[in-house]
């Protein structure tokens, strides 16, 4: 913003100099924003190649997981196979970090790991007990 006295006044050979210099600005703007523009649609046109590497990683540690056993050595060694992969295309973060990237979904995740909670009628040793008094029949 142009801070002009109010008391002065303004000749016109000092406005056609600001105009110039705004036009001249306006310019190089211009010329930024086509670059910027230029830059946008090169980007479209070139594959992603860490896309595409995250892609194939959680596909793998959904198989391995959904395949796995109790020890999850399956599912811990796509991990840390995908992360050694990903820092080559400029991942920065934790292997943790990358896990929570591979688990990330779209919709709810089932809880298939979940503990079982047993009736409240039933002792630590699983024998019936009386609904109306746990404590006198539970071991």
């Amino acid at each position: 913003m142009l801070d002009l006295p109010k008391n002065r006044t303004v000749k016109l050979s000092e406005i056609e100099a600001i105009v110039r210099d705004l036009r001249a600005q306006l310019a190089a703007v211009g010329k930024r924003v086509d670059d910027l523009n230029a830059q946008v649609d090169a980007a479209k046109l070139a594959p992603d190649g860490f896309a595409a590497f995250l892609y194939a990683a959680r596909k793998a540690y959904s198989h391995a997981s959904a395949t796995d056993g109790k020890s999850g050595k399956k599912m811990e060694r796509a991990v840390r196979m995908s992360y050694v992969q990903s820092q080559d295309y400029g991942f920065k973060g934790s292997e943790r970090d990358w896990e929570a990237l591979l688990r990330l979904r779209t919709e709810p995740a089932k809880r298939i790991f979940e503990k079982r909670r047993r009736p409240p009628w039933r002792n630590l040793f699983g024998h019936w007990t009386s609904k109306l008094h746990p404590v006198a029949y539970s071991a």
